[in-house]
């Protein structure tokens, strides 16, 4: 898929539907309905990990330790999620906390460039 469009693009694409999936999965009435709507979001933030990293090596490309800092810094501060959404759940109630995941597609559509950047050397 990734020869005829754009990443950026599809991550665009992805989020944007995203965010009406995962809504749909947490308020879907039945659970045939819910594991679809799970199905679909799996398929939807499959390439959110791998594009953007490809990005990263790309702009990046001989700069592996700094590659390596900033994948540690994105994982350290992915490891909070968790931490917030069990704080969440553990006051508000469950409800309230399955909603923060809903912030993932809104972020990826907020930070995404609207146009890919030149690569540092003009290519």
């Amino acid at each position: 898929m990734l020869r005829h469009t754009s990443g950026l693009r599809y991550l665009r694409a992805s989020a944007a539907v995203t965010l009406v999936a995962y809504p749909a999965f947490l308020l879907a009435p039945t659970v045939t309905t819910r594991i679809a709507a799970l199905a679909l979001l799996g398929l939807l933030n499959a390439g959110w990990y791998a594009i953007p990293k490809a990005q990263l090596y790309e702009t990046l490309e001989e700069r592996s330790g700094a590659i390596l800092a900033l994948g540690t810094l994105g994982s350290l501060l992915g490891g909070c999620a968790p931490l917030a959404i069990g704080l969440v759940a553990g006051s508000p109630g469950i409800g309230a906390a399955l909603w923060i995941p809903a912030v993932a597609p809104l972020a990826l559509l907020v930070g995404l460039p609207r146009r890919a950047a030149p690569l540092v050397d003009g290519r």
